[in-house]
């Protein structure tokens, strides 16, 4: 399994070309970056997407129903889950109006959840601010320009980099009284505001799923790319307390767990 660093950066490369060489039946990956470090180093091998988010337009797939080569598995739809998760965030936030898009490039081009967010946030009274980070390093100076912007949230873009730097995300949120939110539930954990996104737990028991079928004689290539099976909204209270927060019961009802 090739799955997402808990820190920055990540020997994709390096780990796919190991499990090749150790002639693998399948090879889960987790984050796009691992799953095209798997598609560059294997066309034989079966790859299981855990998730992806977009992969057709990615070059994983040629279609969700027909993947038509080695990889197959779980995408999440950045637009869908994006406005939702924006939409979460209005009613936890009612007053405001200004957000930041804090997401991880090296080429500075917008990634699909913050082309989505582009799209969400004037049907909701928003107004966007965007801040691309190339490192670690980066990430104070653009919670620093999102404060100047008088900004009262943060949405993070879900990668490889933002979920290893979840805890600083976190701190960084509450050092400048900013509310956060990311896409992956185990981030609220973490000291986000808020998570709402697909169960880990679920989408890997999916991945199983189809290793299980490829091992069983199905072909990826025959194996129709699905949805997560289930979503979950967590609150962390510790954070809405300090950030002198009062969590609206509407928010409070769709909660899958509460963070006391």
């Amino acid at each position: 399994m090739i799955r997402a660093p808990e820190k920055e950066g990540g020997e994709y490369d390096t780990l796919a070309a190991a499990l090749v060489r150790e002639e693998v039946d399948a090879i889960v990956a987790t984050a796009t970056s691992a799953i095209t470090a798997a598609q560059k180093a294997t066309q034989r091998i079966p790859i299981v997407m855990s998730p992806s988010t977009d992969p057709v337009a990615l070059g994983f797939v040629t279609s969700l129903r027909q993947p038509g080569g080695n990889i197959t598995g779980v995408n999440v739809q950045a637009e869908e889950t994006t406005g939702k998760r924006m939409q979460l965030l209005r009613e936890m936030l009612p007053t405001v109006s200004r957000v930041a898009f804090i997401w991880h490039t090296v080429d500075g081009k917008l990634s699909a959840e913050g082309e989505a967010a582009v799209v969400a946030a004037p049907k909701l009274g928003m107004q966007l601010f965007k801040f691309a980070v190339a490192s670690a390093g980066a990430l104070p100076a653009a919670f620093e320009a999102a404060a100047k912007a008088r900004v009262g949230a943060v949405l993070a873009g879900q990668t490889a980099f933002t979920f290893g730097l979840r805890a600083q995300f976190a701190s960084l949120g509450l050092q400048y009284k900013l509310a956060t939110i990311y896409s992956l539930p185990v981030a609220a954990t973490a000291g986000y505001l808020m998570a709402y996104g697909p169960s880990d737990v679920e989408y890997y028991r999916q991945a199983a799923v189809f290793v299980d079928k490829i091992f069983k004689g199905r072909k990826p290539a025959e194996l129709p790319v699905e949805q997560p099976l289930r979503w979950e909204l967590v609150i962390n209270m510790k954070t809405a307390k300090a950030l002198g927060i009062t969590v609206p019961p509407v928010v409070l009802l769709q909660a899958e767990r509460v963070i006391e």
